[in-house]
């Protein structure tokens, strides 16, 4: 599966006419967005004579007539089952024609002006959400995450602060570790300014189904002053799991019910095997397996979240160094099985927080412990205080408000619902 995006600024010129239609014949993507092309319907319709391979649809209604976004998918590899056009933003709901698994692709073009701009993540991000499916996005966001992805004057604080919610709430980035910037002024020597304003991003369930590696490839500036951006992704598994005719879950035979379950539906009658009259008459007892595998993982998430245990413990060790569940990002080399409890913790992570006790156990800094607010993704100048002191516990830290003026200042900014929490004998939970 490949996906190319490029801010072409403006496919009326011829030179950058020949270098899309030459990305597009050297690197063969299933799927292509072009942004901030300026052309009009007619513009437009010329362009698609000339890549007849591609189905393109752009966002010219939405956005006074001109195309911000277009879009484009090769019928041969990629069977589109839906289609979300936005001023900002084109979304593709498709599968690949020899996979089975449905996921969502998004090209956005982001305003510059910050509120406009606000707005735009927000109407991303719901869409993203509804759709509810292995999703990668490429896009021009007009944003960076801090200083390191701008050379000269710092950034607007308040600009990656929107930048880097949107991100922490809904994916993990693809780094090219060759390439970084891509953006520059075109400028020499000391006037020359570069910035990472184009981003690919992935979900976990992307990773989970679609590719659990997913490479970046940063190409150099031709005919824009922006880079094109080429995510390649890979399932390794797939031929495994194609190979695979049945997978049974060890822990369903430990529930008492199971084995009256089984032979109930296999004393049906009907026509065909034996195990089709189980699914088609009543099933194994279970309405649908992947909702409790989700659950069982998500209790296995909570065990090593905990370390209740001493596979948990080592367990949590390897993964969760200076982490927690809440704030550790899955990495593409993974272990499947980690892979899956990171899974069935995101099922449940919106729901689960300690409960008060005396304290001692809930990290201040990595774990949610109130009012769903994770200190870790709140944005602050003065978090440097706290971030020396990673495992801090809640108690801990009521003790160093009275101790350290820059502590108490910090908690009367951004965490007024600290003096709220009344510690107790008992232990937290």
């Amino acid at each position: 599966m490949k996906i190319l995006n490029w801010n072409i600024r403006g496919l009326a010129r011829k030179e950058a006419q020949r270098a899309v239609y030459n990305s597009l014949q050297e690197k063969n993507p299933n799927i292509v967005f072009l942004l901030d092309s300026m052309l009009s319907s007619h513009h437009i319709a010329a362009f698609l004579n000339r890549h007849s391979k591609y189905n393109f649809v752009s966002n010219h209604d939405q956005a006074d007539g001109r195309a911000r976004v277009i879009a484009g998918w090769n019928p041969v590899t990629i069977q589109v089952v839906d289609v979300i056009i936005n001023r900002d933003w084109i979304g593709i709901i498709a599968k690949e024609r020899q996979g089975s698994v449905t996921f969502a692709s998004f090209g956005a073009y982001l305003h510059p002006n910050r509120l406009t701009r606000q707005h735009g993540l927000h109407t991303l991000g719901s869409s993203i959400r509804t759709a509810n499916l292995p999703t990668a996005v490429l896009g021009d966001f007009n944003a960076v995450r801090d200083s390191n992805d701008k050379s000269g004057r710092p950034p607007n604080s308040s600009s990656c602060k929107d930048f880097n919610q949107f991100i922490v709430d809904n994916f993990n980035i693809v780094e090219d570790p060759r390439r970084h910037f891509t953006w520059s002024n075109n400028r020499k020597n000391s006037d020359t300014i570069l910035c990472k304003l184009d981003w690919a991003m992935v979900n976990a369930n992307w990773v989970l189904q679609v590719g659990d590696q997913n490479t970046l490839q940063i190409l150099p500036r031709d005919a824009s002053d922006h880079s094109a951006l080429v995510l390649h992704a890979i399932n390794t598994s797939c031929r495994r799991l194609q190979r695979s005719q049945f997978k049974f879950l060890k822990n369903w035979s430990l529930r008492g019910e199971c084995e009256e379950v089984v032979k109930d539906g296999w004393s049906y009658q009907s026509s065909g095997c034996a195990f089709i009259r189980v699914l088609g008459e009543g099933g194994v007892g279970l309405r649908s397996i992947a909702d409790l595998n989700r659950a069982c993982l998500g209790k296995l998430a909570l065990q090593v979240g905990h370390a209740t245990s001493p596979w948990a413990s080592l367990v949590s060790k390897k993964y969760l160094s200076n982490h927690s569940l809440w704030t550790r990002k899955g990495k593409a080399k993974d272990s499947w099985f980690w892979k899956g409890i990171e899974w069935g913790w995101n099922a449940i992570s919106k729901e689960v927080r300690w409960s008060m006790g005396n304290g001692l156990n809930a990290r201040a800094w990595l774990e949610d412990w109130g009012e769903g607010i994770l200190l870790s993704k709140v944005h602050s100048s003065m978090f440097y205080i706290l971030e020396a002191r990673r495992s801090i516990s809640v108690a801990d830290l009521k003790t160093l408000i009275q101790e350290d003026n820059d502590v108490k200042c910090l908690t009367m900014g951004v965490l007024p619902h600290l003096n709220r929490v009344c510690l107790s004998q008992s232990q937290d939970t």
